[in-house]
């Protein structure tokens, strides 16, 4: 059985006609919501019967097809426009309606409100508040706002480099270390692949990373930029957030952030991230300079003089660095000229350390999450050391330990890794697919 609807059939006597809104604006001051007709039908006289009586039967049917003159009702003028006027005469079951149209005229409603925007948002892919038809009530003044929309979630896709596709419902959002740029993803793409090419996976880059644009100055921004890239591929939790050394730092602040707004965080993995504290970018350059000389096949005594570093502890190691320190500037000359073939820009790598300069001036608070901690082999055998100084800020913390040293366990070891990650992002998945969850 059909739906009943009610047609106004209307003739002017001025020029130009009141338009579709003008009417219902009226028609609205006078008679009840359902009494407003949906249909308006323009004609240029009544037909009357031999009495002089409107002849019902000779009303012409209403042409849903049919399309107004400009003048009366605005044409689209892109393809924005064209598709919002399919939705809004789909919702609002009232044809014509012109660009200009007020939605509210047309006898939109609060549930009305819903379902387009719901319709809005699969259709264009973006995030519309409840309260845009508000400010955007007419097609074209919400066509704007949906261009502006995709231009902005255009700038926040920036950060994001889509690793791999995969066919699971929820994407895994990865932070890499280093100073977060291209390069890393070489390494963390391999990674994706052995932990399963089902799970959709995403790189966050630094903005530093190309080295011509700064990074931003403190990791609680960074990460706030890096929810809006989230946000605009995933909306809502629940969240699957990994980070790698430095890249860890940023991924704790970014599940603190959307802790803080109220969105499920399903996994936070951190993988051999240290927390930062005061010695940890004195520590992050000692390695900058020692790692590359252990390396080198031309000077294998530096690896007794890293093991001995290892072995002491603050203003010892330093003073044992210094005494040292000629052998070290010896081999880093050395180095040096044999790569002077390939120079470094020192006006991009200061542009990308802003990254590191950022990271490492970052001081976390207390995490009320869980959080899983993969740390290579080389820290169990310091108990104190394990743990890379976040058992005081995170109450439930759940420990692997990994084959290698820092340099060679994604990258040796990467199907170990990849196995562990892909447990814990099984469970987690169970998790939320269990009653429990659901009704939670």
């Amino acid at each position: 059985m059909g739906e009943w609807e009610l047609v106004a059939y209307f003739t002017s006597g001025v020029d130009p006609a009141p338009t579709v809104s003008a009417f219902r604006r009226f028609l609205k001051q006078k008679l009840p919501a359902h009494m407003i007709p949906s249909l308006y039908v323009p004609l240029g006289a009544m037909p009357l019967t031999p009495n002089g009586k409107i002849n019902r039967a000779a009303l012409p049917v209403p042409d849903r097809s049919a399309s107004e003159s400009e003048s009366l009702h605005p044409l689209p003028q892109n393809p924005i426009e064209a598709k919002l006027l399919e939705i809004w005469m789909r919702v609002l079951r009232v044809r014509p309606i012109g660009t200009s149209d007020d939605f509210f005229d047309l006898g939109g409603d609060s549930l009305a409100a819903v379902e387009l925007i719901a319709a809005v948002e699969k259709e264009f892919g973006i995030n519309l508040a409840p309260g845009t038809l508000v400010e955007a009530f007419s097609v074209g003044r919400l066509a704007r706002h949906i261009a502006a929309e995709q231009d902005r979630t255009q700038v926040r896709r920036g950060n994001l480099l889509q690793l791999q596709r995969g066919t699971a419902r929820t994407p895994i959002f990865f932070v890499p270390g280093g100073v977060g740029g291209v390069a890393e993803f070489f390494v963390y793409t391999r990674l994706a692949r052995h932990v399963g090419t089902k799970f959709p996976f995403y790189g966050l880059k630094a903005r530093s990373a190309d080295g011509t644009e700064s990074a931003q100055s403190t990791v609680e921004q960074m990460a706030s930029d890096y929810i809006g890239a989230m946000q605009s591929v995933q909306p809502r939790g629940p969240y699957y957030i990994i980070g790698e050394c430095a890249g860890g730092i940023v991924a704790y602040e970014i599940a603190q952030q959307l802790h803080e707004r109220g969105q499920h965080i399903a996994l936070l993995i951190l993988m051999d991230t240290a927390r930062p504290d005061w010695s940890l970018e004195a520590r992050r350059k000692v390695r900058r300079i020692i790692e590359p000389l252990l390396r080198s096949h031309r000077f294998n005594g530096l690896t007794f003089l890293w093991d001995q570093l290892r072995r002491r502890t603050g203003l010892d190691k330093a003073r044992y660095l210094v005494s040292k320190s000629g052998i070290i500037a010896r081999e880093t000359f050395r180095r040096e000229r044999t790569t002077s073939s390939q120079p470094v820009d020192r006006a991009i790598e200061y542009v990308q350390r802003s990254y590191s300069r950022a990271i490492y001036a970052y001081r976390p608070k207390p995490y009320p999450g869980t959080m899983t901690l993969l740390v290579h082999d080389e820290f169990r055998k310091d108990d104190e050391r394990v743990m890379l100084g976040w058992i005081d800020f995170v109450a439930d913390i759940e420990l692997h330990v990994l084959p290698g040293s820092h340099l060679t366990y994604i990258r040796d070891h990467v199907d170990a890794v990849a196995a562990r990650i892909r447990e814990c992002v099984e469970r987690a998945d169970a998790a939320d697919m269990s009653p429990a969850s659901s009704s939670s």
